[in-house]
């Protein structure tokens, strides 16, 4: 796909190829309420929690248990998370198809096994 960019203050205009690949091609289920995750000693201010990260909820409203802690994960954060001052939100996709290859995160056959609503795909 050839697309044009520039020009704003007459320039020449230049063509580049440009293509978007996204981590979740579809996210169909989140989990409700999505979960916070505190400001504390694990998750200081400024942690990034990835996109993909498993999450593990006991209910609505509990503290989550995310990444390798995750052990029965409900499903993976949809986009990339940083804790502030106040700890941050996470958004758990439940259902839908994850470009595993686009992840910063690495899941572990338990807890993909764990995730029936999640389809890995590996782009090459």
């Amino acid at each position: 796909m050839q697309s044009n960019y520039g020009n704003s203050i007459k320039n020449k205009a230049y063509s580049m190829p440009l293509s978007v690949e996204v981590i979740w091609p579809r996210a169909d289920k989140f989990y409700p309420c999505g979960a916070y995750v505190p400001c504390d000693e694990t998750n200081v201010e400024g942690t990034k929690i990835p996109a993909g990260t498993p999450v593990e909820m006991t209910a609505i409203g509990a503290a989550p248990k995310i990444g390798s802690a995750a052990t029965s994960p409900v499903g993976l954060t949809y986009e990339d998370a940083y804790v502030g001052e106040n700890g941050c939100t996470l958004t758990i996709v439940t259902v839908g198809d994850f470009n595993e290859s686009l992840s910063e995160v690495t899941l572990t056959t338990t807890q993909k096994n764990r995730l029936t609503g999640i389809t890995f795909v590996n782009e090459a």
